[in-house]
């Protein structure tokens, strides 16, 4: 990438930063992500004839149930061991999952997928702090925090 090019991707970002930060506020409000009271701006809004068993329903209808049910679907998923189909023992990728400490730090990773559709993880070359052995370093990235360039070689 040239430095032109670069420039102008890091100007593009910067300029729908703002809107992006307010839209997800908005959605994580709206989706029930926030505690407390609702705003009188964002109350839903009934003509004055409606019966009250609607304006109940209509008061009482923002909870956080969004967050509930991540949470109950999140501590299901959860890895406890990688395996070849054809060996009853642990595959290499699991000593690198250990390693790095992924067994506390999937719920996050698993929470994040589950509540905006994606999730990233860096894995970066490493060498073993312990033996010096060749491995990998993984690293969680939050995807509201992060901008992902995907490049195909073979794309016209």
């Amino acid at each position: 990438m040239s430095v032109t090019q670069a420039r102008s991707v890091v100007g593009q970002v910067k300029e729908l930063w703002d809107p992006a930060r307010d839209a997800r506020q908005v959605a994580a409000y709206r989706q029930g992500w926030v505690d407390g009271d609702v705003p009188w701006h964002d109350k839903p809004t009934m003509p004055a004839k409606a019966p009250e068993d609607l304006k109940k329903i209509a008061e009482t209808g923002l909870t956080p149930n969004a967050r509930m049910v991540v949470n109950q679907v999140s501590q299901q998923m959860r890895v406890e061991g990688i395996r070849l189909a054809d060996s009853a023992d642990s595959a290499p990728a699991w000593d690198i999952w250990l390693r790095n400490g992924m067994t506390g730090k999937q719920i996050p990773l698993v929470k994040a997928v589950l509540a905006q559709g994606l999730s990233y993880s860096l894995v970066t070359p490493a060498v073993g702090r312990l033996d010096g052995k060749p491995t990998a370093a993984l690293r969680l990235c939050h995807a509201q925090r992060s901008t992902t360039f995907f490049r195909d070689d073979f794309d016209e």
